[in-house]
């Protein structure tokens, strides 16, 4: 194999795999391509990941601040979130004054998109609040 033929063999199996990973964030695996049909490069997103969680994760707790909290706050989940399942969100609530919670009951990671009457509903609410 080329180097060229091994670069685009390479390039599908990553492009594959990006696509496994973010199916595994949805409730909805099948609703991929109606989800993401407009361009988007990625590359901040994983620059930004990166950066958090090999530089801020090991030492980023934030939950005695979050008593500190005097602003309207909302608090949003998927029932079916892998990466940041429902209990840590519950504990957000918890611990923020006033916060108001918001279950989507049919979503993993991305409530904006698999839930998105509701989340605009939500947002709405959050405008009437503040």
């Amino acid at each position: 194999m080329t180097n060229n033929h091994y670069r685009v063999f390479f390039m599908a199996r990553k492009h594959q795999a990006g696509r496994e990973w973010t199916e595994m964030s949805l409730y909805k695996p099948d609703k991929f391509d109606e989800y993401f049909s407009m361009p988007s490069s990625g590359k901040i997103v994983r620059n930004r990941l990166d950066y958090y969680s090999y530089i801020e994760l090991p030492t980023f707790d934030i939950r005695e601040a979050n008593a500190r909290i005097r602003i309207p706050t909302i608090v949003f989940c998927g029932r079916y979130d892998s990466q940041c399942p429902i209990v840590y969100s519950e504990e957000i609530h918890q611990l923020v004054p006033n916060s108001k919670f918001y279950v989507f009951e049919e979503s993993n990671h991305t409530p904006y998109l698999e839930g998105n009457e509701k989340f605009n509903e939500m947002v709405k609410d959050y405008i009437n609040l503040v």
